[in-house]
């Protein structure tokens, strides 16, 4: 099998992507980690995994079911999506939206937390 030499920059992407594709000789090869001469497949990073709360069919409708997981009538969802507690202070709002994200994915609205 051919050893190919890799830049830092293709390096970077074979890390990232677990390939990268190179021109040699007019050709495109599609050029894995064994193929560099890497001694072992580089890991991905694992994603963060997020567990869902609840959801919904309206923004309206799953702010009234956040409040009520939290037992409040003070959460808002601000028009990022991010969350906001009308009684909690600016940097207190910002840690909660390290926690929890709202999301507006194939026409339901959805609540999560990161596991």
């Amino acid at each position: 099998m051919v050893k190919y030499t890799l830049t830092p920059k293709q390096k970077a992407t074979l890390i990232k992507e677990g390939y990268v594709i190179i021109i040699r000789e007019g050709k495109k090869i599609k050029v894995t980690s064994s193929m560099a001469g890497l001694k072992e497949a580089p890991e991905k990073k694992n994603p963060v995994e997020y567990k869902l709360w609840g959801s919904s069919g309206s923004k309206e409708s799953l702010e009234a079911l956040i409040n009520k997981c939290f037992y409040s009538t003070n959460w808002k969802i601000l028009p990022d999506n991010s969350l906001c507690n009308t009684s909690y202070s600016a940097e207190r709002n910002k840690d909660i939206n390290t926690r929890y994200r709202v999301l507006h994915k194939k026409g339901r609205w959805r609540f999560e937390s990161i596991v």
